[in-house]
């Protein structure tokens, strides 16, 4: 029973574009993930299929491991934007968060400087 086995990997293989939205980015993780779970499927019906030999067997479950490897691949790659714009996301928040902590930091500094000081904490002196 010799014979060839193909696959179409351009499905797999074609790349997330880099103006996708964070929406876009997560329905295509969603549809890779389901995409995942049918090649784990085929695999597993790999040993048992019995139209073909085990060379053949071998061949074919080769080939679907390199797909689950490349769709591996750009769920990692999805997943690894998704983090990258919440960072940015994170970063365009974060100074005004950091300098709202310094004011509060630096006000409690102050009282708690008056308190240990007695007066002299009330008082400014110049020399």
């Amino acid at each position: 029973m010799s014979g060839t086995i193909s696959f179409d990997l351009s499905a797999v293989t074609s790349s997330a574009s880099a103006s996708q939205s964070g929406s876009s980015s997560q329905s295509r993780i969603a549809a890779l993930r389901k995409q995942l779970t049918s090649l784990m499927k085929e695999l597993a019906s790999v040993s048992r299929d019995e139209s073909l030999d085990a060379k053949q067997k071998e061949q074919k479950a080769q080939l679907i491991q390199v797909q689950i490897q490349l769709v591996q691949a750009q769920i990692a790659q999805l997943e690894a934007e998704e983090a990258k714009k919440a960072e940015a996301a994170a970063a365009k928040v974060a100074p005004t968060q950091i300098t709202d902590r310094a004011n509060a930091t630096n006000a409690t500094d102050s009282d708690s400087s008056a308190r240990k000081g007695g007066v002299r904490g009330l008082v400014d002196t110049y020399a």
